[in-house]
Order: structure tokens, then sequence, then C-alpha cells
């Protein structure tokens, strides 16, 4: 788990996140000129009895003012039942921005 806090006066040096970032959330900076306080929270789940038989899950949330207000899910579960193999890989984002909402499959 991982909490990140922003104030509206903070701005990066470097890259810090991956170039997509804020792509995978529906936003884009351009559409807003003022700045705001930013919260991310970060919190996962493993459970694994071994390389064919795990579940992995992971929450996003992030707000940061009327740009972003949403969440993010990841899934990936791997599942041996006798010869048969399941796999699922998903992804679930919704975010309630100020002029639209964005949810993703």
């Amino acid at each position: 788990m991982s909490y990140e806090y922003n104030s509206e006066n903070f701005s990066f040096i470097d890259r810090l996140r991956y170039i997509e970032f804020d792509r995978d959330w529906c936003f884009n900076p351009e559409d807003f000129t003022e700045n705001f306080v930013e919260n991310i929270l970060n919190a996962g789940l493993n459970l694994s009895k071994d390389a064919r038989n795990n579940l992995d899950y992971k929450l996003v949330g992030r707000r940061r003012g009327d740009a972003v207000n949403g969440l993010q899910h990841y899934i990936r579960l791997n599942q041996d039942v006798g010869p048969l193999r399941f796999k699922i890989d998903g992804f679930f984002m919704n975010n309630d921005q100020r002029f639209m909402e964005s949810i993703n499959l």
C-alpha cells in the first residue's frame, strides 16, 4: 500500500511516472489551466500457490481537483483446474471529470 500527496504548487523536475500515466486516466493536463492538489492511493493483494495458481489485484485511487476523481482496478488470475488452465487479465477504470465521465474496460 502506498499514498502520494502533491500540493497545487508542486511540479516535477524530471519525469516521475511512465509516459502514458495521464492518458490511462483519460486526463489531458492541457484541458485545465488551474493547479490542483493531487492524492493517489495504491493498494494491492497477491495470493499465490505457485506460478500457475495465483491471483493479483491492484486498486489505484486518484483525486486531482475537478480534473481526476476515479478508481482503476487491475486483476490477473492464473488457475489450473485438472487439465484446464484459466488465465484472466483485466482492467477497469472510471473517472469523473468536470466535463465528462470516463469508463474503460
